[in-house]
C-alpha cells in the first residue's frame, strides 16, 4: 500500500451540528430536515462509508450518488444535500473557507493537515472507520524477484520527502507496507465490506 489518505464528513451550514455526535442527535430529532447524504458514485468507498455510519447510528438517511467528487461537493455547498462523505482535498478549502462544516474524518487517528478535526472513534463509534487507500498491485504470476524490485522501488520512492509532503498536502499519509501485509489488509477488508454491502441492499451493476 503506498498511502492511505482519510475520508471526511462534512455538513452544508444548515444543518445544526457541529460534530458527528450532534448530527446524529439532530437526524434522529428532526429527520425531514437531515435525510440524505451525497457521495461520489454509488459503490464507492465514500457510499460505503455512508451506509456504515447509516447502520452504526440507525439513521434512515437516502443516498444521493453524483458523477464524481466535484458534482457532490456543489451539491453540498448549494444545499441540495444535508452532508457528504467525501476527501479531505476536495473539502478542506470549502472548510477552511467556513462554507462547509467538517464533522469528523474517519480514519483511526486525526489527520496531520486539519488536526481539529475529531474522528468517528472520538465521537464515539469505534466501528466507523474506512480510508481512501491506494495500493499497487501486479498481475497474478509475477515473479517474487519482480514484485521485490518493483516493491524495493516504489518505498524507495515514499521516502522522499518531496513525495511525502505532497501526499500530506493531498491529506494522505505515506504507508510503504509489505506485499505481504498488502494482501493481509486486502482479504480483511473484501468481506467486512463484502457484508456491509448485502445488508443495505446495495447489487453490483
Amino acid at each position: 500500500m503506498a498511502a492511505s489518505a482519510a475520508i471526511l464528513m462534512a455538513a452544508h451550514p444548515s444543518v445544526p451540528a457541529s460534530t458527528m455526535r450532534q448530527l446524529v442527535d439532530a437526524a434522529k430529532a428532526q429527520p425531514q430536515t437531515i435525510s440524505n447524504y451525497g457521495s461520489s458514485g454509488a459503490g464507492t468507498v465514500f457510499h460505503l462509508t455512508g451506509e456504515l455510519f447509516k447502520q452504526l447510528t440507525g439513521l434512515t438517511l437516502q443516498h444521493v450518488p453524483y458523477r464524481g467528487g466535484a458534482p457532490a461537493v456543489t451539491a453540498l455547498l448549494g444545499g441540495e444535500i444535508s452532508v457528504a462523505f467525501e476527501t479531505m482535498l476536495a473539502l478542506q478549502p470549502h472548510v477552511r473557507a467556513g462554507t462547509l462544516r467538517a464533522l469528523a474524518i474517519t480514519s483511526t487517528q486525526r489527520s496531520a493537515v486539519m488536526p481539529d478535526i475529531p474522528t468517528a472513534v472520538e465521537a464515539g463509534y469505534p466501528s466507523l472507520v474506512a480510508d481512501n487507500s491506494y495500493a499497487v498491485f501486479a498481475p497474478a504470476g509475477t515473479p517474487p524477484a519482480v514484485v521485490e524490485r518493483l516493491h524495493g522501488t516504489i518505498v524507495a520512492a515514499l521516502a522522499s520527502p518531496e513525495v511525502r509532503d505532497k501526499l500530506r498536502e493531498q491529506g494522505a499519509e505515506v504507508v510503504g507496507n509489505s506485499p505481504a501485509e498488502l494482501a493481509a489488509y486486502v482479504a480483511a477488508e473484501i468481506p467486512k465490506w463484502a457484508a456491509l454491502a448485502r445488508q443495505a441492499g446495495l447489487n453490483p451493476a
